[in-house]
């Protein structure tokens, strides 16, 4: 799966009303490694991912920056429990909120578990359809949030996003649990122990069934007012990388966007003769089983300018978190022509409370 796309293929569907009497659940059940039709024989599984399991999350919210989408999920469905089915006879669409039920215990009394759904093509490739995350405190609602009760086994339900997929022949069904996805998701205070009940566990897919007589619904390209005149300065780009130190036990990840956020580059709006740039460093690193070193850093710098006249605004945030607390500190600095303007810190902390 490449990470950056313009274009995916499909088509566009419609339902007269939702919910569709065209969609009908099938139900996979959770066996030892596999997904089946056939509810199997109960049985017990343990899993505590590392805590940077999900280092092929992709981007919380798409905007079209390059590199943004999850790449290959096979890092992470490695880290997981994964549940597959046989190679599909045929296709099988689906459109809604794939629903994992799970039943599960944990050994602490806070955790987390994130559930993808995957598209495994026959050469292995894993590509991410949906997935959702859960703090297990809020396993009942987030109108009252409470601890787990350490070894007791409870029910929990996860409506996954929303999405429309088709799983062509010959391709597996995959399921994969987690109990970290960083760094999408903060890291709960205990790297906590979870234990799947398989038999009992299944996944609720919306399978749509094939209409031979749809119509298919094209739409004209997305209409836009004329692009305010620029001239692009200097080139920019995005970079993106993960590093795992296997001496510290740690992984970093660092998103660059030198010249814009987009990677754009230092552009010139010629009709008022005033250049910009934007350039922005995310750094997020977390270690192996240490919950409290999970770190979140942004440093940005605006460079505005035109003749005899340029801004320069430089701000930096960090949070990091303990047990009772999570912290965040901020710096803004401006400039004009060199000079500095103006200058704020910011130091917050915030209850931990259930995460």
């Amino acid at each position: 799966p490449s990470t950056t796309r313009t274009a995916s293929a499909g088509r566009f569907v419609a339902e007269a009303a939702w919910p569709s009497p065209a969609i009908e659940d099938r139900i996979l059940h959770l066996a030892p490694g596999r997904l089946d039709e056939a509810r199997p024989e109960p049985g017990r599984l343990a899993i505590r991912s590392p805590l940077w399991t999900g280092s092929a999350c992709g981007e919380w919210m798409g905007a079209g920056v390059e590199g943004e989408m999850p790449p290959d999920q096979r890092i992470d469905d490695a880290l997981s429990l994964a549940f597959d089915t046989e190679p599909l006879a045929e296709d099988i669409d689906i459109l809604g909120f794939p629903l994992a039920e799970l039943d599960l215990s944990s050994d602490a009394p806070y955790g987390q578990i994130a559930v993808r759904l995957c598209d495994v093509a026959p050469d292995g490739a894993s590509l991410r359809v949906s997935y959702a995350v859960l703090n297990l405190a809020h396993r009942e609602g987030s109108a009252a949030p409470h601890p787990m009760t350490p070894n007791a086994p409870t029910r929990v339900r996860l409506a996954l996003n929303a999405c429309g997929h088709r799983f062509p022949a010959g391709h597996r069904l995959r399921l994969a649990v987690s109990t970290a996805y960083w760094p999408l998701v903060w890291p709960a205070r205990a790297a906590a122990t979870i234990t799947l009940v398989t038999g009992a566990s299944r996944l609720v897919l919306p399978q749509r069934r094939p209409r031979p007589d749809e119509t298919s619904w094209p739409f004209p390209a997305p209409e836009h007012g004329p692009h305010a005149p620029q001239t692009l300065v200097c080139p920019g780009h995005v970079e993106r990388r993960v590093a795992f130190d296997h001496i510290a036990a740690t992984a970093t990840y660092v998103t660059k966007g030198e010249g814009g956020v987009f990677g754009e580059g230092v552009l010139r709006f010629d009709d008022i003769g005033t250049t910009l740039s934007h350039d922005i460093t995310r750094t997020l690193s977390i270690g192996a089983a240490d919950p409290f070193s999970a770190q979140a850093s942004v440093e940005q710098r605006y460079i505005m300018g035109r003749e005899g006249w340029s801004i320069l605004i430089e701000t930096s945030t960090r949070m990091t978190g303990t047990a009772d607390k999570l912290s965040l500190f901020g710096s803004l600095n401006v400039f004009e022509n060199g000079t500095p303007v103006f200058a704020r810190t910011w130091e917050e902390h915030l209850p931990r409370e259930h995460l």
